[in-house]
């Protein structure tokens, strides 16, 4: 009996502002393919990917227990939703590659197909970035942060983009039977249209089969490195007011760690000065946050800009962890410790920041001088920008 793949469509999150969608196979297409399509903000984006069949046996198609199973003799191709966990709060999807014995290569090949995204891999820290304090868990290592490619203003009353970001693709691993299991790499080739999973060849020749290639793909819209700040870090994010308005607050993500309790961020706003911030154009006075809560922080500031460029700041009272994706271009983030600089913020800003192609999660609403109310990310010509989550 053919397969109703209306079946295998779901709403993973049903909330027109931000709409996620899944569908399995290709519901273009008379073939049963092994397909995941991820789709967000009622497909503006989306990404489907589908194991490169290399045989022509027919497959049986199984659902066991939530998975849809697309069984060879040889391999098996699973898919399925998993839960809403902490590694990802708002769920994330599997297509699972299970070896039922040793394959002739240790290369697995995906074709995909893309749609308004950039992809911005995650390498492995150097030793001075350790040094300064960021962090990279072992699953983000050899992954991919996936960003809406020139992301729309979020207006207020309409879809809420944020910061932009899609969903990630978590580092690849494998697993035998006996639960041994190892790091694979990945690569994401959008011109070729292929995404090439490895796994250690020394892996395959001594596990004991069937064997798990698992790529993960978490819906997250929030950086998935960190990095502790301290007191008195000034940092700021390079934006492009597309026309004039009034600035009416500021949001930014912080994750839970460094300080508890209550503390204060203020929320800063710099004029641009040849691509780097330059004089404080609006200083928003404290807002008081909850250290021990993981989540966006709405600051308070009003300001009325012409269009053009400008620096979002903010400026902290307590140590903070902050989360971030590498990606975009350099010097877009620049931030410095300042001596005394919450309580008196620098203006202009201090010479020599650091400069970093940190996609940091922060934005600004303010009412465009026509009377819509938007919410302006921050997105330059020189890319994304996103920080603490």
């Amino acid at each position: 009996m053919p397969i109703d793949k209306e079946q295998f469509k779901r709403v993973v999150k049903d909330d027109w502002k931000d709409r996620i969608q899944t569908e399995l196979f290709d519901t273009k297409q008379t073939q049963h393919f092994p397909q995941v399509k991820i789709m967000r903000w009622d497909n503006e984006v989306n990404y489907s990917i589908r194991y490169k069949e290399t045989d022509t046996e027919t497959p049986t198609i199984v659902e066991e227990n939530g998975k849809v199973k697309w069984c060879k003799s040889k391999h098996e191709v699973h898919l399925y939703e998993k839960p809403i966990s902490k590694e990802h709060p708002e769920g994330a999807h599997e297509i699972e590659l299970v070896l039922k014995e040793k394959p002739a290569t240790n290369k697995f090949e995906f074709t995909i197909e893309t749609k308004n995204l950039d992809f911005f891999y995650q390498a492995e820290l150097t030793v001075q970035e350790i040094a300064d304090g960021l962090i990279r868990p072992e699953n983000v290592i050899d992954s991919y942060a996936v960003y809406y490619k020139n992301c729309p203003a979020n207006y207020v009353g309409g879809k809420e983009y944020k910061a932009g970001k899609a969903f990630h693709i978590y580092r690849i691993n494998a697993t035998d039977a006996n639960g041994n299991w190892v790091w694979g790499t990945q690569n994401i080739d959008v011109a070729n249209k292929l995404h090439t999973v490895e796994i250690p060849q020394e892996f395959l020749d001594n596990a004991v089969y069937p064997v798990v290639v698992d790529p993960t793909f978490g819906y997250t819209g929030i950086g998935s490195s960190g990095q502790i700040s301290n007191i008195d870090l000034l940092g700021t994010c390079k934006f492009a007011l597309a026309e004039s308005g009034g600035v009416t607050s500021m949001s930014i993500y912080h994750i839970k760690g460094g300080s508890s309790g209550t503390h204060n961020i203020k929320a800063l706003i710099y004029n641009d000065n040849s691509n780097y911030p330059g004089a404080l154009n609006t200083n928003g006075g404290a807002t008081s946050v909850n250290a021990d809560n993981s989540g966006w922080k709405d600051l308070t500031i009003t300001a009325s800009l012409s269009s053009g460029n400008y620096w979002l700041g903010w400026v902290h009272d307590y140590s903070y962890n902050i989360v971030y994706d590498t990606g975009g271009n350099a010097n877009q983030t620049r931030y410095k410790v300042v001596s005394g600089g919450y309580s008196t913020p620098p203006n202009p800003a201090p010479a020599s920041m650091t400069g970093q192609s940190f996609l940091i999660s922060i934005y600004a609403t303010y009412t465009a001088s026509g009377g819509a109310t938007v919410v302006q990310d921050i997105i330059s010509n020189n890319g994304f920008i996103v920080f603490p989550r």
